[in-house]
């Protein structure tokens, strides 16, 4: 609990609670294992490293509510998409948390909250780092990981990569009740010569996909148009090459919700609002 910072004392015991629960279980997997920081010294730590923010630490759905009060737009950020959600995703590689659209009035205090807009991001590709199932898994992914930047960022693993997964992707659209996609990483498409989306599943269950057991189905893939400009500098979705606007807007068929946004590259002026 982030509370127990504003009470050093409540904080000292429950780390005490803690190393005299878990260090026992650590020492019988492993023999060797040693650790020599006490309770009182990991409180210390605590409270040095978290003073920048003390202020901050709040029951942060009072000051939401009295933003509502005065009509004040209020922005939630989901770090994970509706794959990782701990009911609706592919157990077990999920999270352990909720994190679809629907959670963030709950996680926040504010159960009654109904978002106006909710946008599903979205990259132009497929990638996953770590356990799971990626169905439209490409043959050759080096090149394009790199060309792409794509390494965990946190572990810094190289993630896997596939062609965009329109089932899949529409999934977490209607789950999400997104209102809208912003579509990522479009550049990145630049020289590909093998494009294509995945429309569908062949398989069993293909037609009503149960997620935990994807990895027996088979994409069906569609072929499209690709292109070899550079695109980074693209400041409207007119002045992208032809064959990257069908791209994009056979996705927005796709996903049944407008595609607001399409990025060319990191920068914010690189974000092409349509």
């Amino acid at each position: 609990m982030v509370g127990w910072l504003k009470q050093p004392e409540v904080l000292l015991e429950r780390i005490k609670f803690m190393l005299d629960w878990k260090l026992p279980q650590l020492k019988a997997l492993y023999p060797s294992f040693e650790f020599s920081q006490t309770a009182e010294e990991m409180t210390e730590w605590l409270l040095e490293v978290s003073a920048p923010w003390q202020d901050a630490i709040c029951n942060v759905t009072e000051p939401l509510k009295a933003l509502q009060a005065q009509d004040k737009g209020l922005l939630f950020e989901a770090q994970l998409g509706a794959g990782r959600d701990l009911v609706f995703g592919e157990y077990p590689w999920t999270t352990s948390s909720n994190v679809t659209a629907a959670y963030a009035g709950i996680g926040s205090g504010l159960p009654a909250l109904r978002p106006e807009r909710v946008i599903a991001v979205a990259k132009s590709f497929s990638s996953s780092v770590g356990t799971g199932t990626l169905i439209t898994a490409m043959a050759e992914q080096d090149n394009f990981r790199e060309a792409a930047n794509e390494y965990g960022a946190v572990t810094g693993r190289p993630r896997d990569m596939g062609y965009f997964d329109a089932v899949a992707t529409r999934n977490g659209v209607e789950l999400q009740a997104a209102t809208e996609v912003a579509l990522t990483k479009i550049d990145c498409l630049s020289g590909m010569t093998d494009l294509k989306i995945c429309v569908a599943y062949d398989g069993e269950h293909c037609e009503n996909p149960i997620w935990p057991q994807t990895a027996a189905l088979a994409p069906i893939y569609e072929q499209l148009e690709a292109w070899d400009e550079d695109i980074t500098g693209c400041r409207t979705f007119e002045s992208l090459p032809l064959a990257a606007q069908k791209y994009v807007l056979r996705i927005e068929e796709l996903m049944g919700v407008p595609v607001k946004m399409v990025s060319v590259g990191p920068e914010r002026d690189q974000m092409i609002n349509r």
